[in-house]
């Protein structure tokens, strides 16, 4: 099975920042699952990093964010 999306999940860290592997709460195959996974989550597309597609949202939870991360050569 190919994973391509990577949701990492914690209090909010800068967006230039790399994602740390310790915050990582998920991997998925397509959007529509990772969707589907966090629906009450909006998000948002934020700034390529380091040949990485990002989208990141507010969690539920007071203070939390919600980050997606897919390498540009996924398909």
């Amino acid at each position: 099975m190919n994973t391509d999306f990577i949701v990492y999940a914690g209090k909010p860290w800068p967006v230039e920042q790399d994602s740390d592997v310790l915050r990582q709460v998920g991997r998925f195959c397509s959007m529509d699952e990772v969707q589907r996974a966090y629906r009450s989550v909006a998000f948002r597309s934020i700034p390529t990093l380091h040949g990485r597609l990002r989208w990141r949202g507010a969690s539920p939870q007071c203070g939390l964010i919600v980050q997606i991360e897919r390498p540009v050569a996924a398909a």
